[in-house]
């Protein structure tokens, strides 16, 4: 969870990282419903508000749909891509590339210093009031430092490698394999500073070229090295998928905002200052967050189990986040964007925020339900009978993806005021909470504890984050989010009860029937929208 999702996420394996009583305002107006009110007033300000929705939701499912269709190639890519690991390195290559990414994760959130986090928020400013010359500036700035703190990642890597590898890992991996990933930091530093300028500047087509461009070249690098060297080509793999996904990147941002000499410069060295203020706090977060999960497959290989165990682990965490992942795809590219530009204006930036909600819930129950079905056929088909353990690891962390569309949204807020201490704060407060909850259930069930861990943190970590930033930025649940959220609810935990309680195949007709009605429910709820969209459009034609 930390970091959101802005840290890119691991090529192997994913390819970008409540509940308080409801408020009686409205959201869409920030303005408590008087009793004395002119009727017609009212029904024109209850159309416009509805209008006013529908296009919030048309643009969420614009560029969720964008995001979504790039996102369905990149799950048949990683469907390959992890099929093939499962035959050629098996659970405990699966584990070392694991265990890989997380280190590289780690020392990128130690030395990237935000930059791609607060670039995105400052070019998004920069490009909203049009002022093209700043927008220029701060490109060049944000390169320059993305430059710097990849060579700094880079190196340091490579220092600390076997340290990191006797310490973290007990001497688990294959020597020397960490220090030759440590350029996949440099090159990650680089494409962060080219995606966040993509973001900044609304080029999401482009963005989304890259991301499949660069998933599609990598997963034929990946098949190769595992084929030819098996657990030998990990390193290797990992190499060349990051460089693809950065010639993708470089090729997309440089048409548009090519390199030039002019941005090592002094001036744009002293720049850059600025967009620490965020960035600093975000660097702290983000290591906590790596640190978190490091400390987690170190506890799981070292201490209770093993490398086959952190790559079941691991192949749990995938099946949870790779497969559900179009519902979030579009959040960092599109809503943080979005919700910066309003972040000062209370009543705009919490309908933005619900309305995502609204969205992502609506699309991710549904894909829950379907996943409970068909979760254990899923592992046999996408990896090998010794990756079974995954099945019970995914269906304890099913509440973990549903809360996870609800807070996502919420957690925005303080990344797009730049409130850096409280994200801090929070995201420190959930990494211990995941920590110490993921060990005792692991400790206690194993992989199936791991999984129902994860949920308990994220319920906790939703309790936490509503009631604080309830109190901080004002931000509640409208009736209409909380009426979704129930909903969709009860509607997943109906469906895993049933498919626990192993009824055979009267689980599946069930399962079939509650699959049905919730995405009848969200079918429902964004048609209405869709119909809303329509008219709105019909009448400005009219008008014209």
């Amino acid at each position: 969870m930390a970091c959101i999702f802005y840290n890119m996420p691991c090529i192997f394996y994913n390819m970008p990282c409540v509940f308080s009583h409801s408020s009686f305002r409205f959201p869409e107006t920030g303005k408590k419903l008087s009793l004395q009110v002119n009727m017609g007033n009212f029904n024109a300000e209850k159309k416009e508000s509805k209008s006013s929705a529908a296009n919030t939701y048309g643009k969420i499912l614009k560029y969720t749909g964008l995001f979504g269709g790039v996102q369905v190639l990149q799950v048949l890519i990683s469907v390959v891509r992890n099929k093939c690991a499962a035959l050629f390195i098996g659970r405990v290559g699966m584990g070392i590339t694991d265990v890989l990414n997380r280190t590289t994760d780690m020392f990128s959130a130690l030395t990237n210093l935000g930059i791609p986090l607060s670039g995105v928020r400052t070019i998004s400013a920069q490009q909203a009031s049009e002022n093209r010359a700043k927008v220029l500036a701060s490109i060049a700035t944000i390169r320059l430092w993305c430059l710097m703190t990849g060579l700094v990642g880079m190196i340091l890597c490579a220092a600390l490698s076997e340290v990191v590898n006797k310490y973290f890992f007990s001497a688990t991996l294959p020597q020397g394999f960490i220090a030759l990933v440590s350029p996949v930091i440099f090159m990650m530093a680089v494409y962060g500073g080219e995606a966040a300028i993509l973001k900044g500047t609304r080029n999401l087509k482009r963005l989304a070229s890259v991301s499949v461009t660069g998933s599609a070249i990598s997963l034929c690098a990946t098949i190769i090295l595992y084929i030819s060297f098996g657990i030998d080509g990990i390193p290797w793999a990992l190499l060349a998928g990051t460089f693809a996904l950065l010639v993708s990147a470089l090729h997309a941002t440089t048409k548009l905002f090519p390199w030039n000499k002019n941005m090592f410069s002094a001036s744009h060295l002293r720049a850059g200052k600025a967009l620490l203020a965020l960035g600093v706090s975000y660097v702290a977060a983000g290591f906590a967050g790596t640190g978190a999960e490091m400390a987690v497959r170190a506890f799981i290989a070292g201490t209770k189990g093993s490398l086959g165990d952190v790559g079941i682990y691991a192949a749990g965490f995938v099946l949870c986040v790779t497969y559900t992942r179009l519902v979030f795809v579009a959040m960092d590219a599109d809503f943080f964007p979005r919700l910066s530009a309003v972040a000062d204006n209370r009543t705009e930036r919490n309908a933005i925020v619900s309305k995502q909600i609204d969205v992502c819930v609506l699309m991710m129950a549904p894909m829950l339900v379907a996943f409970i079905m068909f979760l254990p056929l899923a592992v046999k088909i996408l990896y090998s009978g010794e990756f079974k353990g995954a099945v019970g690891m995914c269906l304890g962390a099913v509440g973990y993806l549903f809360i996870k569309a609800v807070i996502a949204p919420i957690e925005y807020i303080p990344l797009a005021k730049g409130d850096s201490l409280t994200y801090f704060v929070m995201e420190l407060a959930y990494d211990v909470i995941f920590v110490v909850l993921v060990i005792f259930g692991y400790n206690r069930l194993g992989l199936e504890g791991a999984g129902m861990a994860l949920t308990a943190s994220y319920m906790l970590d939703l309790a936490m984050v509503y009631a604080v930033y309830r109190k901080i930025y004002g931000y509640a649940f409208s009736a209409n989010t909380l009426k979704i959220i129930i909903v969709q609810f009860c509607t997943i935990a109906i469906a895993l009860a049933t498919f626990i309680s192993g009824y055979g195949f009267i689980q599946y007709i069930l399962g079939t029937i509650l699959f049905a009605l919730s995405l009848l429910f969200s079918i429902r709820k964004l048609n209405l929208t869709w119909n809303q969209i329509k008219q709105t459009f019909a009448r400005r034609m009219q008008r014209k």
